[in-house]
């Protein structure tokens, strides 16, 4: 049996961490986009507010669902690139961004039937219309947040987390610009209302 030093411990987790904190700091980026979003919608009234959070609601249990099948990637990558199979790394990533799009494009048609599901539940008929208005935009937004997630899972497998959160960071900040411009309509741009802050969202 070959003994493991302390030392070794050490360093192991020194690395772990290292390479750890800026993929933990941009999750919480990325959950920080559809705060902004509710955010914002609370300024707009009460009612713009309840149809946002309803929507985003909905959508959440199918982003993590899709978001379960890309993370695939991220270990499938890291032990191709670990035994030297380069070529490995580059068939994870075209079958990550394969699977994202097919996936995306299920689940957009899945949520496209978020009017139906909500009058059969008997939801306000306002609340439901501005609901549909939003997730019509919003859930566009799957198919590069699936991409983002598997070209995140090559970079760590690389170990170039860092970048990973500045791009994220930098997502949170143009969300937070955009949606300011294009809910209330400053700068000359059209007041969107809640298509504003679902385009935000995508655009970031």
């Amino acid at each position: 049996m070959i003994a493991i030093l302390p030392q070794a411990w050490g360093d192991e987790l020194r690395l772990t961490f290292r390479l750890a904190w800026p993929l933990a700091l941009a999750q919480l980026s990325q959950s920080a986009l559809f705060t902004t979003n509710i955010v914002m919608l609370g300024k707009l009234g009460t009612p713009f507010l309840a149809a946002g959070t309803l929507a985003y609601s909905f959508m959440m249990p199918f982003f993590l669902f899709g978001i379960s099948v890309v993370a695939a990637v991220a270990p499938l990558a890291a032990q191709a690139r670990g035994r030297g199979r380069i070529d490995r790394v580059a068939d994870c990533v075209t079958q990550g961004l394969v699977a994202s799009f097919l996936l995306a494009v299920a689940l957009i048609c899945i949520l496209s039937q978020i009017g139906s599901v909500f009058r059969l539940i008997g939801q306000d008929p306002g609340l439901t219309e501005r609901a549909v208005r939003y997730m019509r935009v919003a859930s566009l937004m799957l198919l590069p947040a699936f991409f983002f997630l598997v070209f995140r899972s090559l970079m760590s497998a690389y170990g170039r987390s860092r970048a990973v959160f500045v791009i994220t960071g930098g997502g949170v900040v143009l969300n937070a610009c955009l949606s300011n411009v294009l809910i209330f309509g400053e700068y000359g741009a059209p007041a969107l209302g809640m298509e504003g802050a679902a385009t935000a969202n995508v655009v970031s």
